[in-house]
C-alpha cells in the first residue's frame, strides 16, 4: 500500500475542527426577521385586533431557515405576565394556523417560549403576542427566535489535544481566585442527570445575547432565567456556561469547571466557557471596564489553575459561524490575553492578528500569511524568529521593531486544495534567561471537489460506468450548485441481478470523501452500496434515500476512499433474497487532507466458535498469514451455527495452536484510506478497563479484516474495541515516532457462559443525546444477558442486512435502535425484511428504540403497514411524558419498577422523546409508563398462517438508558423468561 510516511515534529498544534453550521451554541438556528435577530415590537406601530378583541403585537414573517425545524424557542422581555404567544409556521411563506406556545414568564419580565410541531417541519415562522388586558400592552423585546431540528444529529465532540503536549505557561507561584457567587448563593436548580468530567485545556468567550445586568438582584434573576431556559426550553442538563459576568464585574458560577458544559457545539470537551450578560453585537453596546477586569481575573485564575496559555482563549465565533461574543467584546480579546500574561507573569512574546484567522475555512489556495509578534518588556530577539508552514521552515519577510515584529510570507506555489495548513511560530525575548514562545494554529484551504452526475443512460459527467440488469431513467434529478441539468438512473432488484459500477475520472490520487444527493426522498426502501478503493479493499453498506440526501449533500462513505486514475470505484447493486431500490443521480467527491487522522473503524461482528480443548489462557491470532504460534483460517461454504460460512482450522506446527479450547472471531469493515498502516485491537473482560493493545498494526495490517482471540479459563464476557493506525504520525524530541490513530470503535463483545446463545445487533447510528462518535451499548445488553446466564455474540446491522450474519441461527435476537430517528433511519427497510423473515420462521425478537414510531409516522403507507405488522403495535405519540416504567399488571412483567433516560453518564444518555404506543395484531401491553401510557408490548403467535409461533418484545424507549445496571438485568430476566430461555434455576415462563 502506498505510504506518505510524513513525520511531523511534536509541537503544540491547536487542532480544533470547525462545526460548519449556522447553529447557535449547541442547538438552534437564529431566525432573522427583516434581516434582524433582535426584534423590538412597538405597541404604537404593530398593534392589531384578534377576533375576540384582544390586542396583539406581530413580527414579520421570518427569512427562510437554512435547515428545516420542528421546534421554535424564543426569549425576551414582556411588559405583562398575562400573555399568550402564538406561532405560525410553514414550509413556504404561506403559513399554517396560529398555534399557542408554552410560555414561562419570570418576575423580572423575562420570558421564554417553546412550540413543538407534531411530525412536520417548517422553514418560515411568524410570532405574535396576545395581551389579555389592553392596558398592559407595551413594547416587547425578543432577543432571539431559534428554529430547532430536534431530531437532527448534534455536533460530535471533536478530538482534544492531550494536556501533556502543552508547554508550561505560567511563572508566578500564585494567582488568586477572584470572588465568585456560588450556585447556592444564586439559587441554582439541580443538574438534570450526571455531569461528564473533562480536563480543561482551552477557553471560550461568549455573550448571552440577552439582557444586561448591573445589580446583584438583576444578576440572580437573569441567571436563574437562563438556567431555566437552558434546562426546560433547550433541553440541556444545566446552564450552558461555567461562569457568567455582569456589568459590575460580579462573577457567577455555572457548571463546575471540572465538568463539561454546553456552550460551543461539538467543542465542549476540555473547553471552559464564560459568558457576559448582554448583547455586544448591537450598536452602542460595549463591555464595562469592571466587567473586563473581572474577565481578566477569572481567565487568569483558570489559566493558572489548569496550566492553559492565554493564547488558548478564543471567541465562540472562532469555532462556528456566529456573532458570539459580539463584535464589541470579541475585539477586546487581544487586550484580555495581554492582561492575562501580565497577571500570570507570562513574559514571553505573543502573537496578535494572525491572517488567515485561526480555524478559517474555505481559504483561497493563493493566500499569504501575516501576523504580528509583540513583547511588552525585554523586546523580541530577531535571531530567534522561526516560521514553519506545514512543518517545513520558511523564510518570511520581517518588518517592525523589537516590541512589535510583523512576519509575512507568500508561498511560491498555491496551497493544495483541501489542505489543513499548520502555521508554527517560535520567538524569544532578549532577557538574560529568554522566555520562549511556541505558537501554532490551523486554517483550512477550500476543498477540491469533483461532481459525478448522470447525463444520459450511457454517459456520466466525470466518470464512466458499467451497467447490468434493467435500468430506467427520468429527469427528476437533483438541482444544486455545481450540478448541471441531467437525468437519473433507477431500478428495483429482488435477485441480485442489477449492478452499476462507477469509475471516477480521478486526476490526483488521494483519499476522497464520497457524498450523494437526490432529487426526491424515496421512503421505505433500502439501497446497497459497495465502495472499493484502489487497493481492492471493500466496504459494504446500506442506505435509504431519505432526508439526509434530499436536495442536499449527505455523506455516503463511512471512511474516505483512496482513489487513483487506475483504481477504485463505487458500486450500487442488488443483493440476493432482498428487495432493494437503486437510484443514481449525483455524487460529490471531496479530497481529504492526507494528514487527517484515520476514520473510526467499523466493527462487523464478534462471535464465538469451538476449537480443540486448551488449558492455557486466551491468546490472540490473526486470520491471515502463516506465522509461528498463529492459526490460519480458510473459508468453506456450508451451513453452520454461525451462518453460511464455516471457519475451519488449519493448525500449524506450533504446539500452542493445538491447545485452544475455543476462539473468538473479531471482524471489521476495512478503512478505505490510502495511508492506513493497520489496526490495534484492545480486549477487556468488563469493557471498561483496557490495557495495551492485544494485537497491533504489525500483525493487523491494512488489508486485515478479521482475527481470532483464543480463550481459556472461566472468563464470562470479553469486549473489544478497534482503532485504525496511520502511516503518518508525530516524532517527539527524542526521535520516537508515534503514528496518528483514530478514535476507538464502538464496543462489541461476546458472552461465553450459558447454554442458550443470542445475538445482539447494533442499529445505533445517531449522535444526538449521546454525544460521542462511539458507544458502549452492546456492553449494556451483554452485561444484562450475562447476569442471567445467557451467552451472546454481537454484530452490526450491516452484517445482518447483507446476510453475513443469519438471525435464524440464534435462540433469540436483541436489536437496539437507540434514539435513531428520521434522519438516521431508525429501522431500515433491509432490517425490516430480515426481521420479518426471522419472525416468520418462529424467531424470538427483543427490539428497543425511542423514535421508531415517530420515524414511521411520516413514511409511506406501505412501509407504515409493514412496520406495524413487524412490531405488532401502533404509534400514538412522540413524548411519553414519563421516564418511569412499570410492569403491566397480570403479565410476566408485573412488579418491574424503574426509571430510564434521566442520567447522563459515560454509559447512558438523556432520553427526552420516548414514544408511546398501543398493541395491535394480537399483542398485549407488557410495560407502562408512570402516567399509564403504553411503553412496550409483547406478542406470541405466528406471523403468517401455518408459520411456527414467534415471540416479540418491543420497547418504545431505549433499553440502554435504563438508569441502573441491576434494573437492566431485571428487565432482561423477565424478557428471557417470556422467551423461555432462562436456565431452570433462574425460573421459566409460567
Amino acid at each position: 500500500m502506498k505510504a506518505l510516511n510524513k513525520v511531523i515534529p511534536l509541537l503544540v498544534v491547536l487542532n480544533l475542527s470547525i462545526v460548519s453550521s449556522l447553529f447557535a451554541h449547541d442547538h438552534g438556528e437564529m431566525l432573522k426577521f427583516d434581516d434582524r435577530v433582535h426584534i423590538q415590537l412597538d405597541s404604537g406601530l404593530q398593534q392589531a385586533k384578534t377576533r375576540d378583541g384582544k390586542l396583539v403585537l406581530e413580527t414579520a414573517v421570518s427569512e427562510k431557515s437554512a435547515v428545516p425545524f420542528d421546534r421554535i424557542c424564543l426569549n425576551g422581555t414582556l411588559p405583562a405576565s398575562e400573555v399568550e404567544i402564538q406561532i405560525a409556521i410553514g414550509e413556504g411563506k404561506t403559513l399554517g394556523a396560529w398555534q399557542s406556545a408554552y410560555v414561562r414568564v419570570f418576575e423580572n419580565g423575562r420570558f421564554w417560549a417553546r412550540y413543538d410541531l407534531d411530525g412536520s417541519f417548517g422553514r418560515y415562522a411568524k410570532i405574535r403576542i396576545v395581551f389579555s388586558d389592553s392596558s398592559e400592552v407595551g413594547s416587547v423585546e425578543i432577543y432571539a427566535v431559534e428554529g430547532i431540528n430536534s431530531k437532527q444529529m448534534d455536533p460530535v465532540e471533536k478530538n482534544v489535544s492531550p494536556k501533556t503536549t502543552r508547554p508550561k505557561t505560567r511563572y508566578k507561584d500564585v494567582v488568586p481566585q477572584p470572588e465568585i457567587i456560588s450556585r447556592e448563593e444564586w439559587g441554582a436548580q439541580p443538574v438534570i442527570g450526571t455531569y461528564i468530567r473533562h480536563d480543561p485545556y482551552r477557553l471560550t468567550q461568549h455573550h448571552t445575547a440577552g439582557r444586561r445586568v448591573s445589580t446583584l438582584a438583576e444578576g440572580i434573576a437573569e441567571i436563574r432565567f437562563i438556567q431555566d431556559y437552558h434546562q426546560n426550553g433547550r433541553g440541556w442538563q444545566d446552564i450552558g456556561y461555567h461562569f457568567l459576568v455582569d456589568d459590575a464585574g460580579r462573577i457567577y458560577q455555572g457548571v463546575p469547571v471540572q465538568y463539561r458544559g454546553t456552550h460551543t457545539g461539538g467543542n465542549n470537551t476540555g473547553n471552559v466557557g464564560i459568558s457576559m450578560f448582554g448583547n455586544y453585537h448591537e450598536a452602542g453596546q460595549f463591555p464595562t471596564e469592571a466587567a473586563i477586569d473581572s474577565l481578566v481575573a477569572i481567565w487568569s485564575w483558570l489559566a493558572f489553575t489548569y496550566d492553559i496559555s492565554p493564547d488558548w482563549l478564543y471567541g465562540h465565533r472562532n469555532y462556528s459561524p456566529t456573532a458570539c461574543p459580539g463584535e464589541h467584546l470579541y475585539s477586546e480579546l487581544p487586550e484580555i490575553r495581554g492582561q492575562m500574561r501580565k497577571t500570570l507573569g507570562f513574559g514571553s512574546p505573543y502573537v496578535v492578528n494572525p491572517l488567515p484567522q485561526p480555524f478559517s475555512t474555505g481559504v483561497s489556495p493563493h493566500c499569504g500569511l501575516s501576523l504580528a509578534i509583540r513583547d511588552d518588556e525585554e523586546g523580541i530577539d530577531p535571531s530567534s524568529l522561526v516560521m514553519k508552514v506545514n512543518y517545513q521552515q520558511v523564510e518570511p519577510t520581517i518588518t517592525g521593531d523589537e516590541f512589535e515584529t510583523v512576519m509575512t510570507y507568500q508561498p511560491e506555489e498555491p496551497f493544495p486544495s483541501s489542505q489543513h495548513v499548520v502555521v508554527e511560530i517560535e520567538a524569544a525575548d532578549q532577557g538574560a534567561s529568554p522566555n520562549v514562545m511556541l505558537y501554532a494554529y490551523e486554517f483550512y484551504i477550500e476543498v477540491e471537489v469533483m461532481y459525478l452526475e448522470v447525463e444520459s443512460t450511457t454517459q456520466m459527467r466525470n466518470a464512466e460506468f458499467e451497467m447490468e440488469g434493467s435500468w430506467s431513467s427520468d429527469s427528476m434529478d437533483v438541482s444544486m450548485t455545481g450540478l448541471l441539468s441531467g437525468q437519473r438512473l433507477k431500478a428495483v432488484d429482488t435477485d441480485g441481478s442489477h449492478r452499476l459500477r462507477i469509475y471516477p475520472h480521478i486526476g490526483v490520487e488521494g483519499d476522497y470523501r464520497v457524498l450523494m444527493a437526490m432529487g426526491e426522498k424515496i421512503l421505505g426502501e433500502s439501497a446497497h452500496y459497495c465502495l472499493t478503493n484502489n487497493f481492492g479493499l471493500q466496504h459494504e453498506l446500506f442506505v435509504e434515500y431519505g432526508k439526509s440526501f434530499d436536495q442536499k449533500w449527505g455523506v455516503l462513505s463511512p471512511t474516505p476512499v483512496s482513489l487513483s486514475p487506475d483504481g477504485g470505484y463505487i458500486e450500487l447493486s442488488g443483493i440476493e433474497n432482498l428487495e432493494t431500490r437503486m437510484v443514481l443521480d449525483a455524487l460529490r467527491l471531496e479530497l481529504v487532507d492526507a494528514l487527517d487522522p484515520p476514520a473510526i473503524p467499523v466493527l462487523k461482528s464478534v462471535r464465538v466458535y469451538p476449537m480443540v480443548k486448551s488449558d492455557v489462557d486466551w491468546n490472540p491470532v490473526p486470520l491471515e498469514g502463516a506465522r509461528p504460534n498463529r492459526i490460519n483460517i480458510e473459508t468453506k461454504t456450508g451451513p453452520s451455527a454461525y451462518g453460511e460460512t464455516i471457519l475451519s482450522v488449519q493448525q500449524d506446527e506450533s504446539p500452542l495452536a493445538c491447545m485452544v479450547s475455543s476462539a473468538i472471531e473479531v471482524a471489521w469493515y476495512p478503512n478505505l484510506e490510502g495511508d492506513i498502516r493497520g489496526y490495534r485491537l484492545f480486549v477487556s473482560e468488563d469493557g471498561r478497563n483496557w490495557g495495551p493493545p492485544t494485537l497491533d498494526e504489525e500483525v493487523l495490517t491494512a488489508d486485515t479484516t478479521s482475527c481470532l482471540i483464543r480463550r481459556g479459563g472461566k472468563v464470562s464476557e470479553l469486549y473489544v474495541q478497534l482503532v485504525a493506525v496511520d502511516i503518518n504520525g508525530i516524532e517527539d524530541e527524542e526521535g520516537a515516532f508515534e503514528p496518528f490513530v483514530s478514535q476507538p470503535s464502538d464496543i462489541y463483545g461476546v458472552g461465553l457462559q450459558g447454554r442458550s446463545r443470542v445475538l445482539i445487533v447494533d442499529n445505533f447510528d445517531r449522535m444526538g443525546s449521546w454525544k460521542l462518535p462511539y458507544h458502549p451499548f452492546v456492553r449494556s445488553h451483554g452485561e444484562a444477558l450475562a447476569a442471567c446466564g445467557i451467552a451472546f455474540d454481537s454484530c452490526s446491522e450491516t452484517a445482518v442486512q447483507t446476510g453475513d450474519i443469519h438471525l435464524g441461527n440464534y435462540d433469540a435476537v436483541f436489536y437496539f435502535c437507540g434514539d435513531d430517528s428520521r434522519a438516521d433511519e431508525s429501522l431500515a427497510a433491509a432490517d425490516q425484511q430480515r426481521l420479518i423473515a426471522f419472525l416468520r420462521g418462529g424467531g424470538k425478537l427483543f427490539i428497543s428504540g425511542s423514535e421508531i414510531g415517530y420515524d414511521f409516522h411520516a413514511t409511506t403507507s406501505t412501509e407504515l403497514a409493514r412496520i406495524e405488522y413487524l412490531l405488532k403495535s401502533n404509534y400514538l405519540g412522540d413524548l411519553s411524558g414519563s421516564n418511569q416504567i412499570l410492569g403491566a399488571a397480570g403479565t410476566l412483567f408485573e412488579g418491574l419498577n424503574f426509571n430510564f433516560g434521566t442520567v447522563l453518564s459515560e454509559e447512558t444518555y438523556i432520553e427526552d422523546y420516548p414514544d408511546y404506543i398501543q398493541p395491535a395484531g394480537g399483542s398485549q401491553v407488557a410495560l407502562k409508563y408512570g402516567n399509564d401510557r403504553n411503553a412496550a408490548i409483547c406478542y406470541t403467535g405466528p406471523y403468517e398462517t401455518g408459520n411456527p409461533d414467534a415471540q416479540l418484545i418491543f420497547l418504545a424507549f431505549t433499553f440502554e438508558t435504563i438508569n441502573e445496571a441491576d434494573q437492566r438485568a431485571a428487565l432482561m430476566s423477565k424478557a428471557l423468561a417470556y422467551f423461555d430461555l432462562l436456565p431452570e434455576e433462574e425460573g421459566a415462563q409460567p
